[in-house]
């Protein structure tokens, strides 16, 4: 298997990604996939594969006045680009060998072509109109300068002056080249900040050289700002030389041999031609295989997080259907508990006590008179309707306080899922970052995978996740607590009011028997009540029993939906297994890669 094919391979394991394919045919994935960084990833590997038979290009990259197109001119042996074009225009220009000189702007639509100086002239005409350059795909010019037949060169321009749509085209060819020369103005050492866009070129496993230009308008000795540098930034770099590419160029120019080798210049030509030019095809092959490795196991992490994430929110789900439940049965038990005393100590006390009062004050020439009254006060009081309003009226307050102690129950539960995600959240940056920090298959710029936009991809996902989980399952609890219990009165069993007042009229018959009278209205309270205690506990049993079962059917499939974007159990376990062998498939290929790499 040649090289190429194993790129290839690596290619197709990548696209082999269950997570890809999901986005692909736009199916279900329990927590959201990223996109833009999956297309990102894959644009990477794409250009990895068309770089493998490409030339050595080398991207020139800097600070606006850093010196970039001067050094690029001193490289060609000729003024090929003008000086600062790049940060005038916005444009990414590529400079190539050619039997014959031309240049050209590929627009989207067709492509404008010329002499240098004609698209030079061009290419000043749309002077920062990001419009055209939208438009542009690639701005490029050949010569037939020796110097060029061993390396591409690619100017861009200043960090400053780089826009959000110039920004992707020079990270475009970037992703395409095999080594980066970073300019530095040697006069402003360390005032800009630059680690993030070195990190970006770094985690694409591009070798960069720092080049400290325009050293002969600095008083200090070139060997301190080159010992300075590399301890600021030498973690990302290959080397750092200090040349002056004014000097460079006009030694080139002039053939100056003392200017040259005064310009420090003849130092990062011997560098490049013992680690680049005379290596081409090495280098090429180390970067290409070095990337390519990096890109799998940057895919690896992703999927592994993911595949953590998946598994946290399961746990979560689990728990909070255990604390669902646990509250449900808490709150039921405390509803009923709190009728049942309501019923034994405070139901229809008030109309006993007034009954024995009545037969208290009952005297011997009003006992027909008050008899009538008591069997009165009995059927008012024993009637359907009568029984039904203060059972109703106790029920409505029953239900606000179901609502109310449901609404706590989940606002705690609330407050767990917040505490236990932050917790997973910090637990898992910190096991990445021992990943990366230890992992030898890493660049030292994949540590962009714990900062900006990437930074915990799918942690990022499970924080979404709660967050959704909130708005989407907790938030409107209350009007699932509530919904449908005030759609009918609570109708109580039908009691015997006939038999109730027989038993007790017939103790007003005799005066002397009052206190047997009292103890009547007693045992007839009591009796009804117990007899009927068991019908009505089993309606509320029914009642809150029925409402709790909606309210967790109703809050776990709001958790479902949020916390596992809807997927069903049998589709995540599936997808599950599915990554566990894309994870295995991955570190076959990357084994085979690192053993060609050695």
């Amino acid at each position: 298997m040649n090289d190429l094919q194993r790129i290839f391979k690596a290619k197709e394991a990548l696209d082999a990604s269950p997570l890809r394919r999901r986005l692909k045919d736009d199916g279900q994935a329990p927590v959201v996939i990223d996109e833009d960084l999956f297309k990102a990833e894959e644009e990477k590997m794409d250009k990895l594969v068309k770089n493998v038979d490409s030339s050595l290009k080398v991207v020139i990259m800097g600070e606006v006045k850093a010196g970039k197109s001067t050094l690029l001119n001193a490289f060609a042996g000729s003024n090929v680009s003008p000086t600062d074009v790049a940060e005038a225009t916005g444009a990414v220009i590529e400079i190539k060998y050619h039997p014959e000189e031309y240049g050209a702007i590929h627009l989207d639509d067709h492509s404008i072509e010329g002499v240098p100086e004609e698209i030079y002239n061009k290419l000043g005409e749309h002077n920062n109109n990001q419009e055209f350059f939208n438009r542009s795909k690639s701005v490029e010019f050949g010569f037939p300068i020796s110097n060029l037949k061993e390396f591409t060169l690619v100017d861009t321009p200043g960090l400053e002056t780089i826009t959000e749509d110039n920004s992707n085209r020079t990270k475009d060819y970037v992703a395409e080249t095999d080594v980066v020369l970073w300019v530095f103005n040697g006069h402003h050492l360390g005032q800009s900040d630059i680690e993030e866009a070195l990190i970006e070129v770094n985690r694409l496993g591009k070798p960069i050289i720092a080049v400290i230009n325009r050293i002969d308008e600095i008083d200090e000795d070139p060997e301190v700002l080159i010992d300075y540098l590399d301890e600021e930034i030498g973690m990302f770099v290959e080397s750092v030389i200090a040349i002056s590419a004014w000097k460079a160029n006009q030694s080139v120019m002039s053939a100056d041999d003392d200017l040259l080798e005064e310009s420090g210049f003849e130092h990062l030509l011997e560098y490049i031609h013992a680690n680049i030019s005379s290596k081409s095809e090495e280098v090429k092959k180390d970067v290409i295989f070095s990337s390519a490795q990096s890109l799998l196991n940057r895919d690896l992490l992703l999927h592994e997080e993911y595949l953590k994430t998946v598994g946290f929110l399961e746990e979560q789900m689990n728990n909070i259907y255990k604390k669902i439940d646990m509250y449900s049965s808490r709150i039921y038990n405390h509803i009923l508990y709190s009728f049942e005393n309501w019923y034994k100590h405070e139901f229809l006390n008030e109309e006993k006590e007034d009954m024995k009062k009545i037969i208290q004050d009952s005297g011997y020439w009003s006992l027909k008179k008050d008899k009538k009254e008591v069997d009165s006060h009995l059927q008012s009081i024993f009637s359907e309707a009568y029984i039904s309003n203060i059972l109703n009226e106790k029920i409505t307050r029953l239900d606000e306080m179901y609502a109310e102690e449901w609404e706590e129950a989940l606002e705690q539960v609330k407050k767990d899922v917040q505490i236990e995600i932050y917790e997973f959240k910090n637990e898992a940056e910190k096991e990445l970052e021992l990943k990366i920090t230890h992992s030898q298959g890493l660049n030292d710029g994949d540590a962009d995978l714990l900062a900006g936009a990437s930074k915990g991809a799918w942690l990022g996902g499970a924080t979404g996740a709660a967050s959704a989980f909130y708005a989407a399952a907790l938030g409107p609890a209350a009007a699932t607590v509530t919904a449908g219990m005030a759609v009918s009165a609570f109708i109580p069993p039908m009691l015997f009011v006939g038999a109730t007042i027989g038993v007790v009229s017939s103790a007003l018959k005799f005066k002397s028997e009052k206190n047997l009278a009292e103890k009547n209205i007693d045992d007839v309270f009591k009796e009804v009540k117990g007899e009927y205690v068991q019908d009505i506990l089993y309606s509320l049993r029914e009642k809150y029993s029925t409402q709790n079962e909606k309210v967790k059917e109703n809050i776990q499939t709001m958790i479902v939906d949020s916390f596992v974007n809807g997927a069903e159990q049998d589709d995540i376990n599936l997808l599950k297994r599915e990554i566990e062998n894309y994870l295995y498939r991955i570190k076959i290929t990357n084994e085979d890669l690192q053993l060609v790499h050695k």
